[in-house]
């Protein structure tokens, strides 16, 4: 018996080994569609959709266009009393309340990327994508009663782009 014991002791260890490292795997994360979609963490580069180089104001305005939609979408719902309620006469809480850093932010990139508009124009399925992007956008953020300014900046982009595009419609 115990040679039997001495034969099989190096099992003990093994087993031991087994039981531990089974436990100690690594679970991937998790991603949601959103994350897929975009990949918008602190720090990384911007994806170079509109224009060759990643950090063209128009590939940054759509990092912070979708930054700001993520966080609409991930914003808790159902309470009436955000920060977008205008005092309890049945309107609806804005949907996307820009903070003014957002807000001054936005302006910018569209009022850079409406002097840089060129790069992005030489490219047919380049301008007429950025054309839908920008005007949608625009339409939802008149929707949600954005200020003037901001949509007045999408005007000035929209228009920048049809100048510097060849030939066809834009944002339609």
């Amino acid at each position: 018996m115990r040679t039997a014991l001495r034969r099989f002791a190096w099992l003990l260890p093994l087993a031991a080994l087994l039981a531990v490292g089974a436990g100690c795997r690594e679970i991937p994360p998790r991603r949601t569609d959103a994350a897929a979609a975009a990949e918008l963490s602190p720090g990384s580069m911007p994806e170079a959709v509109y224009h060759p180089e990643p950090l063209h104001p128009a590939n940054r305005w759509r990092r912070r266009a979708a930054a700001l939609r993520r966080a609409e979408e991930e914003a808790p719902r159902g309470s009436s009393e955000g920060a977008g309620s205008a005092g309890g006469d049945g309107d609806p809480p804005a949907t996307r309340p820009l903070e003014p850093a957002d807000r001054a932010e936005l302006i910018a990139l569209l009022e850079q990327m409406e002097r840089e508009m060129a790069g992005v124009a030489r490219d047919p399925s380049a301008a007429s994508s950025l054309g839908r992007d920008l005007a949608a956008e625009k339409e939802a953020l008149e929707g949600e009663g954005a200020d003037r300014d901001l949509l007045e900046a999408y005007d000035r982009a929209l228009r920048a782009l049809a100048a510097q595009a060849p030939a066809g419609p834009l944002g339609g």
